[in-house]
């Protein structure tokens, strides 16, 4: 009777909300809005915390000779340690790019300064005057587009687009400032949840294994240390790869006397988050910024890249980044291309470390019914 009772009582509630369903989607709507900064702080925290680990190991080798920090005491500094050296980072990168970018704006102001003269001496050669005048610049047509009642409709036009203009001016305005409240509470929620990463985790577990089986708690907790392992070692072994792909590209632009060798390094270090797809955009941008100084060296940079690209991905990423969250250089491209079919640039970053944890559950579970069996097969 009381399965009946409860069936009855899903079946009635799901019809409703199929009755309701604008409504309901609008209150998830509502509701996703509401926790949106907290999933955006946790996953901010989730980062932090590989560099911050590092800290936290520091600091407790130093610990053990000198007994002076608490446990407490050591996460807080090593907190402020990460901040601080992810501020460094992208002060640095804005260092070495900003010049650069204000340099090659400089050199496109002047070369379309050299470039009028001869475009108005090419007009003046090679254009007819009287069929400038008739054609392009009819005076008839002219004169009757500057009538009263044109020039009224146009007064109106002008004054409902500024309308127009100051309406969205303010709702970008508004946004913005949303979107940098979100990212202030984000950052806030990753603070707390770094400073309270053990009481959390204390507190996961005793739900888990006060309303789950022992052994299912057991194999959650077992996955979520797997989990934590192998996306930490992935975004170790990715910075690892950007480092490897700026110096690799600073000397190659350098060797073949390339512009912009520093801010192209540091562009594709930036964008190598991003695999297989980041360096194309690197080297898209590298080459519209060296065709201003010279078309022969923007060809020559894309042909340097690529060489360059092609040695850092075939030899250097699969291994450096694939063996760093233990899944085979096939997989790792492959896993890539699927994510990024699937959730765009954010499925290409999380989907490698995401597929290495399937492949070991996967291989972990096969080794296990293997066993069973009494058979054993070479990899």
């Amino acid at each position: 009777m009381r399965r009946i009772v409860l069936l009855m009582g899903i079946g009635a509630a799901l019809f409703a909300a199929a009755l309701h369903v604008e409504k309901i989607g609008g209150l998830l709507l509502n509701v996703w809005g509401m926790i949106l900064p907290v999933v955006i702080g946790a996953v901010m925290a989730f980062v932090l915390n590989v560099p911050m680990r590092g800290f936290e190991g520091l600091f407790a080798r130093l610990n053990r000779k000198r007994q002076r920090l608490s446990e407490n005491r050591i996460r807080f500094i090593s907190m402020w340690l990460t901040l601080i050296s992810l501020l460094l980072v992208i002060v640095f990168v804005a260092i070495l790019a900003v010049p650069e970018v204000i340099a090659s704006l400089k050199s496109l102001f002047a070369g379309i300064q050299q470039a009028v003269p001869e475009i108005i001496a090419f007009a003046e050669e090679h254009i007819d005057s009287e069929w400038l005048t008739e054609e392009v610049f009819n005076l008839d047509a002219l004169q009757e587009a500057l009538s009263d009642e044109n020039i009224k409709s146009m007064i109106v036009s002008i004054t409902n687009g500024a309308y127009d203009i100051a309406g969205k001016a303010l709702t970008i305005a508004t946004t913005t400032l949303g979107n940098v409240l979100s990212v202030s509470m984000s950052l806030i929620v990753a603070i707390y949840m770094m400073l309270s990463k053990k009481k959390l985790a204390m507190q996961a577990r005793k739900l888990l294994y006060a309303y789950l089986k022992e052994e299912h708690a057991d194999r959650v907790c077992e996955v979520g240390r797997l989990v934590n392992a192998t996306y930490a070692k992935f975004l170790s072994g990715q910075c690892v790869e950007a480092f490897i792909v700026a110096v690799l590209l600073f000397i190659a632009f350098t060797v073949f006397q390339l512009p912009y060798a520093s801010l192209i390094g540091v562009l594709a270090a930036v964008l190598s988050f991003i695999p297989y797809i980041g360096s194309w955009i690197a080297c898209a941008v590298g080459a519209l910024l060296i065709c201003i100084i010279s078309p022969w060296k923007a060809v020559l940079s894309v042909v340097v890249y690529q060489v360059v690209q092609f040695l850092e991905g075939k030899l250097i990423y699969p291994r450096v980044v694939g063996r760093s969250v233990g899944l085979p250089p096939v997989y790792t491209l492959l896993a890539a291309l699927l994510g990024g079919s699937l959730f765009g640039i954010v499925g290409i970053i999380f989907f490698i470390p995401f597929v290495a944890v399937v492949y070991v559950l996967v291989r972990d579970h096969a080794d296990s019914r293997l066993k069973k069996k009494g058979k054993k097969i070479e990899e």
